[in-house]
Order: C-alpha cells, then sequence, then structure tokens
C-alpha cells in the first residue's frame, strides 16, 4: 500500500468515526462494515451529484413515484404508449 493510499484509508476510517462517535469493532468488523459503509455513502453523494448535474442539463429526467422514491431515466428514451 502506498503512502497516499494508506492516507486516504486513515481518513475514510476517521470520517466513518466522526459519522459514528460510539462505533468500536474488530479488525474484521471494521473491514466488513465501517470501510463499505463510508464508501457507500461517498459514493452516494458523488452519484447523487452527477445525477443532479445530468437532470439539470436534461440528459436525464428526474421522476418520483408515488412512495415518494426519485427515479432516473434517460431524457431520449422512446414513448411506449
Amino acid at each position: 500500500m502506498s503512502d497516499g493510499e494508506r492516507d486516504n484509508l486513515q481518513q475514510l476510517i476517521l470520517r466513518y468515526l466522526s459519522a459514528h462517535p460510539f462505533a468500536a469493532d474488530s479488525l474484521k468488523g471494521i473491514c466488513d462494515w465501517w470501510v463499505p459503509m463510508q464508501r457507500l455513502c461517498e459514493v452516494e453523494q458523488d452519484v447523487r451529484d452527477a445525477l443532479s448535474a445530468l437532470a439539470e442539463t436534461g440528459q436525464i429526467v428526474e421522476f418520483r413515484l408515488l412512495d415518494g422514491q426519485t427515479m432516473y431515466r434517460a431524457s431520449d428514451r422512446p414513448d411506449l404508449s
């Protein structure tokens, strides 16, 4: 592991602990839960930002289902009616 990769992993663990100050776990638990969950949260925000930008430029369409869930689709999808 390079110094940069180690620094990134250390920062990821610290961000997880900042978000979950009472967390405590074993090495396996941290590998199985903390690291993937923190990465998922960070990736989810990146994906949310990308979807918003694509919707703003009209490249995708954002719509809501009756249950309030937001969905996305291609803006040039053929009409199925």
